[in-house]
């Protein structure tokens, strides 16, 4: 029997940082699915089918707008 895998999703800055945490039983990971703080959070059982999706309702700050300034002499 394989590993039970939780796939987590972060905006950190503007950059999206992706975990894997491994479980030994499927009800382990959604117990850490539903307690943890990510963006987005996917749950597979042991033969890598998704099993469960969440996602934060909060919108992320994911783009940073930059404004250049350009002048001619």
């Amino acid at each position: 029997m394989g590993k039970h895998k939780v796939r987590t999703h972060r905006w950190n800055n503007g950059i999206l940082e992706t975990l894997d945490h491994w479980f030994d039983s499927l009800e382990e990971s959604m117990l850490f699915a539903g307690n943890t703080a990510a963006h987005a959070v996917k749950v597979y059982d042991d033969t890598g089918q998704l099993r469960d999706s969440r996602q934060s309702s909060e919108v992320p700050d994911q783009i940073r707008t930059a404004t250049a300034t350009n002048s001619y002499a």
